[in-house]
């Protein structure tokens, strides 16, 4: 019962107990018996000042706590009841995405070893065929697994930039083997000018058109499916691009149209033909489009064909974002310094060790095993190690709690020792309680090598220190090559401070006092994965950065800035840090050959 019926119910009971009924009294209590939720009708009785109707409204009053009370019951069973279907169904999903993700990891994992063997050329086009469609598998089970993020708006779009040639290449050899099964011609028309490097989602794109492209063919039984690409217009960043997906299929009837993109909508229902699908599909399609800020239309005559017409804005990738995408489709390259370092992998699934094993063999790092937590204890009691992976689902218990217990044991050998949690129930609750426990990453099953070493990055990431900076700072000038254009140098600042020499090279110590701080603050950030001191260290150093004009120093910071705040191509930020601090050295130096030539001619 709320608080305000309570205070209504309370001044109708003050006011029955009075002795006797004035007229207006009797208009309070209809107002007072509407107010907690009893009907009142004023022709069911007559206010007079007699016992009897007195007695009338105190019955009225009685049964409505008593319907109050019996409302209250009902909605507590009921809040019960859904949290109870909430529960199970967050375990059901949860089971299920461990199990989908389990085998696929071993599928994922031993494609990417059969990649790294001697292969003929139509051998590798099938690998890659394999890598592409698992990896737009995991995506969709996540989806599906996660519909309610989706409906709420919580599925981020990443942007980073990948080959169209390569999109295509992977596309088509997916979706031909099921055109030639039913003797279709599937044709992919691009546009020459397409952009060679694109800078978008496209796991997301890919999802989008792999949809679109599977239902032509599903609903089209002669003739041929086509995708056709052009660009819509030019804008500022990038381009906007028109897929045309064109089939000579059965069609949609026109009254359907309408309804096609809603949730669990199958158009047809022939008795010829059996369409398999949840009918979500399109719905998803055009979810996705919403967030990729893309729009969808379809025009469509029965026993003629279908044409879905995709818009989709992208951004052009910088010749320094193209050369990191080659360097990751090349095979990956690992420092000579980890070598040397001793990693522990907890994990019982035969498939998982053996992708796991191999792929540090190939790398020429050798890793201790545990496949239980007792066992594992056993090790971290006896042996330091700089890093350890660990799956959450094992025999004898949770890895989490068991990462809790490490943290928790005081002066342990391993107690700080950086941890990569690999699993495949990943979930929210999980990944909450990884950030709790200070964990380096929160990786979900199946993931690519290049993922594991993104994280590696992040727990053998260099140090610099103050000390470390001091010492680089004493160097002579040619142990670091300066990219400075002495001419223009300070030019931003000596306008901003109208050449008073005093106050630029004040400023210029502030920046230089500022900054051993702040590489130190981003590297321990970057280490943690704690995102919100590496944007807050990020955002504070900028202003003194942007007043100086470090233009180089500006461009590096300011990205660091964006994606730490938005949580997006986080990926980067070690390798913009690394760059970062390579240029802050630089500017360290003729800052301070800046600031002696100020002051000596103050």
């Amino acid at each position: 019962m709320t608080e305000s019926k309570n205070k209504h119910l309370t001044e109708l009971i003050e006011l029955l107990q009075s002795h006797t009924f004035e007229e207006q009294e009797g208009n309070r209590i209809a107002k007072l018996l509407n107010k907690i939720d009893r009907a009142f009708i004023a022709a069911d009785f007559k206010v007079n000042r007699t016992l009897s109707d007195k007695k009338i409204i105190t019955n009225v009053l009685n049964k409505t706590i008593q319907d109050l009370e019996e409302k209250s019951v009902a909605l507590e069973l009921q809040k019960k009841l859904l949290e109870e279907q909430s529960r199970f169904k967050e375990q059901l999903f949860a089971n299920v995405s461990h199990e989908l993700r389990t085998p696929l990891n071993g599928i994922l994992g031993m494609s990417y070893l059969l990649e790294e063997t001697p292969l003929e050329t139509t051998q590798k086009s099938y690998v890659d065929v394999i890598k592409s469609s698992a990896d737009n598998l995991l995506v969709i089970i996540n989806d599906l697994l996660n519909l309610s993020k989706i409906n709420a708006g919580q599925i981020k779009i990443n942007l980073e930039p990948f080959s169209t040639e390569k999109f295509y290449s992977d596309l088509h050899g997916l979706l031909n083997i099921k055109a030639q099964e039913k003797c279709l011609s599937l044709n992919f028309y691009v546009s020459p000018n397409i952009p060679k490097y694109l800078l978008g989602d496209r796991t997301r794109l890919y999802q989008v058109l792999l949809n679109l492209l599977n239902n032509a063919i599903k609903f089209t039984h002669y003739g041929s499916v086509t995708l056709s690409t052009s660009i819509e217009s030019f804008e500022n960043d990038g381009v906007k691009l028109k897929f045309e997906i064109i089939d000579t299929g059965i069609g949609i009837p026109f009254e359907k149209l309408n309804t096609i993109f809603d949730s669990f909508t199958q158009v047809h229902n022939s008795q010829d033909f059996v369409y398999e699908g949840t009918g979500l599909g399109l719905n998803i399609v055009k979810k996705l489009l919403d967030l990729m800020k893309g729009d969808i239309e379809v025009n469509s005559e029965i026993n003629v064909g279908t044409t879905f017409s995709v818009k989709i804005p992208f951004q052009i990738p910088s010749d320094s974002l193209i050369h990191q995408y080659h360097e990751q489709q090349t095979r990956l390259s690992i420092p000579q310094s980890w070598i040397t370092k001793k990693i522990l992998y907890i994990e019982d699934n035969k498939a998982n060790l053996l992708y796991a094993q191999n792929m540090f063999a190939n790398w020429n790092i050798q890793i201790d095993i545990a496949e239980d937590l007792k066992e594992a204890q056993q090790m971290l009691s006896t042996k330091r190690y700089d890093c350890i992976l660990s799956d959450v689902k094992l025999p004898d218990g949770n890895g989490l709690d068991f990462i809790k217990q490490l943290r928790e044991h005081i002066g342990g050998i391993n107690q700080h020792t950086p941890v990569i949690v690999l699993t495949a129930g990943a979930n929210e609750k999980g990944e909450n309680m990884s950030k709790k426990l200070n964990i380096i990453s929160y990786i979900g099953k199946p993931f690519p090598p290049a993922t594991i070493i993104k994280s590696l990055n992040l727990v053998f990431a260099t140090n610099m220190s103050r000390a470390n900076l001091n010492a680089h700072q004493q160097l002579s000038g040619g142990a670091i090559q300066s990219t400075v254009n002495h001419q223009n140098y300070l030019t931003h600042l000596r306008k901003l401070m109208n050449n008073n020499r005093e106050n630029m090279a004040e400023m210029i110590n502030i920046f230089l006092n500022q900054l051993p701080e702040t590489l130190k603050g981003l590297e321990t950030g970057i280490q943690l994965a704690d995102w919100e001191k590496v944007h807050f260290e990020a955002h504070k150093i900028k202003s003194s950065i942007m007043v100086i004009g470090l233009t180089k120093l500006e461009s590096l910071i300011m990205k660091i800035n964006q994606y730490s705040k938005k949580r997006e191509n986080l990926y980067q930020i070690p390798a913009l840090y690394n760059s970062f601090k390579k240029q802050a050295l630089i500017e360290v130096q003729e800052l301070n050959k800046a600031k002696e030539d100020l002051l000596n001619h103050a």
